[in-house]
């Protein structure tokens, strides 16, 4: 049993009356639980003595007259019960003696402002005599005190803080020498006020009049020494974060000085986001006291005539935004309370214009200094918690107190305690938000916080009940598993989840893996690749739920290496940066000379007994190669983003030694640094050399094949700047390849790393693969439209190529792709295994975005040019693809970037037109801008492509991130590379949002260009799988055998059925039974597809946003089979674009609904 109820404190542990006397003393008593209380009184009354109940948990004791012989002490004792038998007792002593109650004067209720101190004389008279009479605080705020003086007489001071407004009731107690009491209330209303020791006015100056003392006119980007307001020298400076000072003369002046500032004031102005001023402007005031609280207001006005309306401006601290329409204003201002400059004694707000609006303006600042009154902090108000998914819990308060060091928060699981503290040595002063994240399932909790500061804490506050939800089962982690083609792996899975039942299941698993669950969120994998199996498995999925509806997945790949290859990889990086997954060897170190790594691991994750010694050392670490965010280049994006390097133009050695002499090697390098600078390497071992490029590489490595290695089992491999005068050498990886000679007498190694990449075509998939053989005489490339399909020569190459364009292609079919290499003829012809399976689909048309600013940067067709400032709510609409067509496609700009430029590469040889390259939107560190792609097709899938440029070396590193999926860019010098978010799926609004903010330590970020494809969603294949092949084939067309297209504005039945051995044009399969209604946004025709649909008829609604019927089909019989029913509108592009809501009716029943898009 908990007990939560409790007895109100009494005055005192006695209670003392005169006798012949008539007095009445009520008590009561509180319960947590909200439960219904009773009083039992469990001593003897005396005859003069009465209790009443007045109702649960209240009662009143009266005292009537006792007489003079009844004088004495009685022990009185009270207890009360809730519903639940919980109790709390009350022990008193009833005192009748001679002795009189002390009578106080009555006071008159008072009035004062925060921070000042007010003297309340209050006294009291008593029969027996004033003297020994004491005055005491019963009940009153923190800021009461009580000074006793003699004879009755006492002054209670009233010292309130700045956190304290508000009407305070106050309870004093007098107390004389035999014990008798008597108490005095009286009201105090404390006013708001601001503790300030100092402040500084500034006048944002354009030319005379200039304002009078006691402004400072400031005149230029950076300002020093202000004065204060009785010009003593304060050291406060102000910064603006442009290069210029930009003002107008036109704010909006009363003419009798009768605004919030003085006209001289009111009339200049600083502004932004114009006339190539910045869209955002950092404001920093400096030189201000670390430790103590500051206000800050700002004041904008303006009536530019260049303008109609000079719109709203917002000016920001800390993420907090306020606004002033500008346009005439003459009193408004915004404040920003009690806030603390940083650890260099900095402020630092911001000012932007609003959507919309054309100029941001400041007239005025006025920073007031706050003094540290010694009180302590308000209690926090209003808390309240929500319970988060994941069993978390979220606590809001509000904030009361200006000058608080932390907020506490505690925590217990009954309302009565004991409460732990969570967030011991917490610095979240004037926040009003707490997460708490170790909590248990489905638990209730009770929380309190407290306001604390250096002289003390507000107290705690009252609890707050708040259930936490499910937590999610926990999975462990599965990292990618690597097994030989013809081996074998066993992989054990298992969860935990305590007190839950635990269900484990596995998708995506290719056919020679099979799961096996054990129960209760336990189970094992048993993979068993053959030797033509070799190839990358990706998008392997578990999932992990318990028995409250918790959810947990993980992927992981299933990597099936060549038995006929030992590969033994090498990574390279600085300390502390990611690791690679098995099976790479990760030397993340400095990479000083003769450093070694030794008993290197091979693929079968076994000790090779290889190692590596950097003969010669590298200058340093960087993580400056390229990141796909998908995993999808050649190797995974911890390899390829860290490297070693060198800037020099010398040799450097890398000996590789505990090889087999009897044995050949292939020595692969790879190399990538993600800027628009060359970063060639030279490669060589013996006589034998290649080349690389590094820049933007995510697709290449280069080999040396075949090398014997010496007596010794050593060859050494060395590595070069291509051309002296480049500015880096990076080596990212490098891999030892192992294959036994009498391999490579009776057969080849096959190619490998088959890589496929669209070029913004429609037509066109370029191809690269590695060469790890030294004896072929060529390669042929196969081609299918499935993934197990059939495979059809579509180009024999010559030895050595390792690159090829397949052109000709059709949009929205995805290609598969394999290649093998080959020796001989005749007989005596000799052909490898096939590479793993490489696979891209293109898209039938592109949307092109140049991202300028004005129309001298406008390029033409296809490009559709924004020519519009960076600002949040800027809109882009009916963007046309690449054969000038209305796409229908609609940009947003959901949060601003900090302004627009034109700093990227001028150049006519590269990806994009030279105007496209040069002109950006650029963001400020940190600063997150995001653009929204809206009316996109729920049903298909994108790919975003996102080009930057920028001439400023090591600035320019930005993430780019949608759905999950971060990718990454340095714009330095591109002229070159687009980098993609892929396989995106839009919302149920059918929209995309695109977040874009800097890389940790970068000052900027440049975006100059986007591109949108789209394509048919594919789901039935791994992506760079298998070489497995199965008889099975797609469909000859798209239209299968067994479809009918019917048009649902006619009455006649189904007249043409499609005849089988039509031309595919589309291989993909329909799921049986499904409904699918498109293009999604449409312009005046809908097509509603049902499959192997069980009804005798069907019908198409459609309704618009207001649920009005606007169009009602002719029912139809469908056949069995595929079923296109086009829905040619009435009235078709006269329907106003927007929303739409289409029925799909089995029999005169919903079989579906769906939301539509309707465009110009």
């Amino acid at each position: 049993m908990c007990i939560r109820d409790s007895f109100n404190a009494l005055p005192a542990d006695s209670f003392v009356m005169h006798y012949s006397t008539t007095e009445n003393l009520n008590i009561g008593a509180t319960d947590l639980d909200g439960e219904t209380l009773t009083l039992t009184v469990i001593t003897t009354l005396p005859p003069f003595v009465s209790f009443n109940q007045t109702g649960n948990g209240t009662g009143q004791f009266t005292f009537i007259n006792p007489d003079i012989l009844q004088q004495g002490d009685f022990p009185m004792q009270v207890v009360v019960e809730d519903e639940n038998t919980g109790t709390d007792t009350l022990n008193f002593i009833l005192v009748v003696n001679d002795n009189n109650k002390p009578v106080p004067n009555s006071v008159t209720d008072v009035s004062l402002a925060e921070g000042a101190v007010l003297n309340v004389p209050v006294s009291a008279t008593d029969a027996q005599g004033n003297t020994g009479l004491v005055w005491s605080v019963q009940s009153s705020p923190s800021f009461v005190s009580v000074n006793n003086g003699v004879d009755g007489n006492a002054t209670v001071v009233l010292a309130p803080g700045f956190s304290f407004e508000g009407v305070h009731s106050i309870v004093l107690k007098v107390t004389d020498a035999g014990g008798a009491y008597s108490l005095l209330s009286f009201n105090a209303t404390v006013t708001h006020a601001e503790p300030v020791s100092e402040v500084v006015y500034m006048n944002m100056e354009n030319a005379a009049p200039v304002a009078n003392a006691p402004w400072n006119n400031i005149t230029n980007v950076v300002s020093t020494n202000l004065l204060n307001a009785v010009g003593a020298n304060t050291g406060i400076g102000l910064n603006f974060s442009t290069g210029w000072w930009s003002t107008s003369g036109q704010g909006s002046i009363t003419g009798d000085n009768s605004g919030v500032y003085p006209d001289n004031v009111i009339q200049d102005f600083f502004y932004g986001g114009v006339y190539g001023s910045p869209d955002t402007i950092s404001i920093t005031l400096t030189g201000l006291t670390v430790g103590t609280r500051y206000n800050v207001t700002m004041f904008g006005s303006s009536s530019w005539a260049n303008f109609t309306n000079n719109g709203t401006t917002l000016y920001e601290y800390n993420g907090q935004s306020k606004s002033i329409d500008v346009q005439g204003n003459k009193n408004k201002t915004v404040s920003f309370g009690s806030i603390a400059p940083n650890g260099s004694g900095q402020l630092v707000l911001r000012m932007y214009k609003a959507p919309g609006s054309p100029i941001a303006v400041l007239n005025a600042m006025v920073l007031e200094k706050l003094v540290n009154d010694l009180s302590l902090p308000a209690m926090p108000e209003n808390l309240v918690g929500e319970a988060l998914s994941d069993a978390k819990v979220e606590l809001f308060w509000k904030d009361k107190s200006y000058n608080e060091n932390n907020f506490q928060v505690y925590r217990a699981t009954n309302p009565a305690g004991p409460y732990i503290l969570l967030n011991t040595g917490a610095t979240n002063a004037n926040d009003s938000v707490y997460v708490d994240n170790s909590t248990s399932s489905q638990t209730t909790y009770y929380y309190k916080i407290e306001a604390t500061n250096d002289n003390g804490s507000s107290g705690l506050t009252n609890f707050v009940e708040v259930k936490s939800t499910n937590r999610l089962p926990v999975l462990q982690t599965i990292n990618d598993i690597v097994v030989q083609g013809g081996g074998s792996a066993n992989v054990n899975i298992s969860g935990t989840d305590p007190g839950d039942v635990l269900n484990l299941s596995v998708s995506g698993l290719p056919s020679f893996a099979v799961f096996t669950p054990t129960g209760n969120g336990t189970g094992s994998i048993s993979i068993n690749p053959g030797t033509n199996d070799v190839g990358t498995y990706n998008n392997i999925s578990v999932i992990l739920t318990d028995n409250n509806a918790g959810k947990t997945e993980e992927t992981f790949s299933i990597i099936v290496t060549d038995p006929s290859v030992r590969n033994v990889y090498i990574n390279f990086g600085p300390q502390g940066s990611p690791a690679a997954h098995t099976p790479w060897n990760n030397v993340l170190t400095y990479p000083f000379t003769n450093y070694v790594v030794s008993n290197l691991i091979d693929d079968a994750n076994t000790n090779s007994g290889f190692s590596i010694r950097l003969v010669d050392g590298w200058e340093g670490n960087q993580s400056a190669g390229m990141y796909t965010g998908y995993n999808s280049g050649i190797y995974p994006d911890n390899v390829m983003q860290s490297s070693i390097h060198v800037t020099d133009a010398l040799e450097h050695n890398i000996e590789i030694s505990g090889l087999n002499p009897s044995m050949r090697y292939n020595i692969v390098g790879f190399s990538s640094h993600d800027a628009g600078i060359s970063s060639s390497m030279t490669m060589k071992s013996g006589a034998s050399s290649v080349v690389l490029e590094g820049m933007y590489n995510d697709v290449k490595s280069v080999q040396i094949n075949n090398l014997t290695p010496n007596g010794s089992g050593v060859l050494t491999v060395s590595f070069k700047k291509t051309t002296s005068d480049l500015r880096y050498l990076n080596l990212n990886a490098l891999i030892i390849q192992e294959v036994d000679p009498a391999f490579i007498s009776s057969s080849i190694v096959r190619p490998f790393n088959l890589m496929a990449e669209t070029l913004l075509d429609s037509t066109q998939i370029k191809l690269t693969w590695s060469d790890q053989s030294s004896n072929e005489a060529g390669f042929e490339l196969y081609r299918a439209t499935s993934q197990y399909g059939s495979y059809s020569l579509i180009a024999t190459l010559s030895a050595g190529v390792t690159t090829y364009t397949n052109t000709g292609l059709s949009p929205n079919v995805r290609y598969f792709y394999k290649i093998r290499s080959y020796r001989g003829s005749g007989l005596s012809r000799r052909n490898s295994d096939y590479s793993n399976i490489a696979t891209e689909v293109l898209s039938p048309r592109i949307v092109y975005i140049n991202i300028n600013v004005e129309s001298a940067m406008n390029a033409s067709a296809p490009w559709n040019n924004l020519n519009s400032p960076a600002v949040e709510g800027a809109t882009f609409p009916d963007l046309n693809d690449n054969k000038t067509f209305n796409s229908g496609v609609e940009m947003e700009i959901t949060k601003e970037f900090n302004g627009t430029g034109y700093g990227g590469v001028n150049s006519n040889s590269g990806i994009f037109p030279s105007l496209v390259m040069q002109s950006n939107y650029w963001s400020d560190a940190n600063q997150l801008s995001q653009v929204k792609f809206k009316n996109l097709n729920i049903n298909k899938r994108y790919r975003i492509g996102i080009f930057g440029s920028a001439i400023f070396f090591g600035y320019a590193i930005a993430n780019y991130t949608c759905n999950g999926h971060t990718v990454q860019l340095n714009s330095y010098n591109n002229s070159t590379k687009i980098v993609y978010l892929d396989n995106l799926q839009p919302d149920d609004n059918g929209e995309l949002v695109l977040s874009v903010i800097t890389a940790p330590d970068q000052p900027y970020t440049f975006t100059g260009a986007f591109t949108i494809e789209s394509y048919n969603a594919y789901d039935n294949y791994t992506p760079i799988s298998t070489n497995k092949q199965a008889d099975e084939t797609e469909p000859a067309s798209e239209n299968a055998p067994g479809e009918i297209i019917n048009n649902a504005n006619s009455n006649q039945h189904p007249v043409a059925q499609v005849e089988k051995g039509m031309q595919q044009t589309v291989a993909i399969k329909e799921d049986k039974g499904a409904i699918n209604v498109y293009p999604n946004p449409f312009t005046n025709k809908i097509e509603v597809e049902v499959n192997e649909v069980k009804a005798d008829n069907i019908s198409i609604l459609l309704y618009d946003v207001n649920a009005r019927l606007i169009y009602k089909s002719t029912p139809f019989k469908p056949i069995s089979g595929r079923n296109v029913i086009q829905v040619n509108l009435p009235g078709g592009v006269s329907l106003t674009p927007g929303n739409y809501v289409l029925n799909v009716l089995f029999d005169g029943k919903p079989a579906k609904t769906v939301k539509l898009v309707k465009i110009r």
